[in-house]
């Protein structure tokens, strides 16, 4: 009968751990998820203003 219990503790302890890295790596997969767009956005943001910044220099410089 303590077997059992013993067995039942070490897989539950077992799960635990696992659901527990698991719940980890979804979070990281989605803070990752979360930073790549945001830096997509503002790469983006930059290269449309930079593309502005050009395109006023240039008719200056006409």
């Amino acid at each position: 009968m303590k077997k059992k219990k013993t067995q039942k503790k070490v897989l539950s302890k077992g799960l635990s751990e696992s659901y527990g890295e698991l719940s980890r790596l979804t979070e990281e997969k989605l803070v990752n998820l979360f930073i790549r767009i945001i830096v997509s956005k503002t790469l983006k943001e930059l290269y449309e203003k930079g593309d502005k910044i050009s395109k006023v220099q240039s008719d200056w410089t006409e």
